[in-house]
């Protein structure tokens, strides 16, 4: 056996993607527990030990990846504009999140489907939330998870 295919080679490989995978789980953990771009999460420290992946999706939109039981989570994070903000500019912002998300979950389902519809409990904004809704519903439609609402 070579030197660099021996035990003690394979065991430096397994040390060195255990440092990896601690290193990136640091990093997830640093990379949700302090402010992001005007968005915080505060519950944060609580579910840092279960965050698998962390998503810049937007400028102020990001989601979380939680591994919970009996599925995984995914947290969007959005700080959008609010009566600062025209009119137009806060629609504009919110129908550039609202097609972000449709792309994915359509990708995500597509990939996986799911039997449930997904939740959207958190959304706050009434408009929205509605918006959000329907898209979810008419993705859920097409890729025949469940069937079209009477």
């Amino acid at each position: 056996i070579s030197e660099q295919n021996g035990p003690e080679f394979l065991e430096k490989e397994k040390e060195d993607q255990k440092t990896k995978t601690n290193l990136r789980k640091l990093e997830l953990k640093r990379e949700i527990t302090k402010p992001w771009r005007g968005c915080s999460n505060k519950n944060t420290q609580k579910i840092t030990s279960e965050v698998f992946g962390f998503l810049d999706l937007l400028d102020r939109v990001a989601i979380i990846k939680i591994k919970t039981t009996p599925c995984n989570l995914n947290i969007v994070v959005a700080h959008l504009p609010t009566s600062e903000n025209s009119e137009d500019e806060t629609e504009s912002d919110h129908n550039l999140l609202l097609a972000r998300i449709k792309l994915r979950l359509e990708a995500t389902l597509r990939k996986k489907p799911a039997h449930k519809k997904p939740q959207l409990r958190s959304l706050k904004n009434s408009s929205v939330r509605a918006n959000v809704e329907k898209e979810v519903n008419e993705i859920m439609r097409n890729i025949q998870v469940y069937p079209q609402d009477t």
